[in-house]
């Protein structure tokens, strides 16, 4: 879709750590814990993250800047595409998300 590094990671962070949340919540939890102090201290992983991916959701949309796929493209045609080329990539780096292609355009349409 041509946009930027920082526009797509807007965009994506807060589904992905949302989806990265159910595969390995320790790991989400330490970035988010990064991400709010305040929630340092609180015990349960999943709920730390999950907490976290729509806190950062919600501060990404505060300062205006955009939080949906739907606010820089014009619909969700390429879906398949680039849910293809994600796995493509991904698999370079020896992770395919459980689900494959399907797993991405659900984490697309979240991103919707």
């Amino acid at each position: 879709w041509h946009l930027s590094h920082g526009i797509t990671s807007c965009v994506a962070l807060p589904a992905v750590m949302e989806y990265l949340t159910g595969e390995t919540p320790a790991k989400v939890a330490r970035v988010a814990r990064a991400l709010r102090p305040d929630a340092a201290t609180a015990s349960d992983d999943e709920h730390v993250a999950r907490d976290a991916a729509q806190w950062l959701r919600e501060w990404i949309g505060q300062i205006g800047l955009p939080h949906r796929l739907r606010d820089v493209i014009p619909d969700r045609s390429g879906f398949d595409d680039v849910a293809r080329h994600a796995v493509l990539e991904l698999s370079f780096f020896g992770h395919i998300p459980a689900g494959g292609t399907d797993a991405v355009k659900m984490l697309l349409d979240r991103m919707w």
